[in-house]
């Protein structure tokens, strides 16, 4: 496949995504995330999270980019692109991809050197919803995915940006104000 054809394709899953979250609603809250829950994905162990750590807990986290597996792809916050993550200060951890909600847990490790925590992140029980498209259900396992590979946060002015074990750029999210919008 040629480089622009490939440009094209991901660009048309992007758009593909977007179409396909918008319509989804968002879930209700934490009561809606627990009911019908699924079986524990595969993931690490965790304990809670860091003290220290307000600036991360407490707000949720709206995607504004995920990695394909070839590249990453940024997204407008707010225009179709529903997934969020909500850490909570007791370690555990929320979130929506844009069809399901998860419970999991996280666990933040001290700053280093070059800025960023250290980061175990697991997602834990998902909701069983069918995606509204193809393309929905595929971002869902990529994003999915992505948060599985996390190995560390870097945080930025108004957001934060998921790296995996080589470097690699998997998410990013911003912040855009109370949960549920409050």
């Amino acid at each position: 496949m040629k480089k622009t054809e490939f440009a094209i394709l991901s660009l048309l899953l992007a758009l593909g995504l977007l179409a396909g979250c918008a319509s989804v609603a968002r879930p209700a809250g934490k009561a809606e995330a627990a009911e019908n829950r699924a079986p524990s994905l595969a993931g690490p162990p965790v304990k809670p999270g860091l003290q220290g750590s307000a600036w991360l807990t407490d707000r949720e986290w709206t995607i504004s980019g995920f990695n394909t597996g070839s590249q990453f792809v940024p997204l407008e916050p707010g225009h179709g692109g529903d997934a969020w993550l909500y850490f909570s200060a007791d370690g555990s951890l929320s979130g929506f991809t844009g069809t399901n909600s998860f419970r999991g847990k996280w666990k933040l490790g001290a700053k280093n050197a070059k800025g960023a925590y250290p980061i175990v992140l697991s997602p834990g029980a998902m909701t069983k919803k069918a995606a509204i498209n193809e393309i929905a259900a595929r971002f869902e396992i990529t994003f999915i995915a992505d948060l599985q590979k996390s190995a560390s946060l870097v945080p930025l002015k108004s957001g934060i940006e998921l790296f995996n074990s080589a470097g690699e750029r998997q998410l990013s999210f911003v912040f855009l104000g109370p949960p549920g919008g409050e």
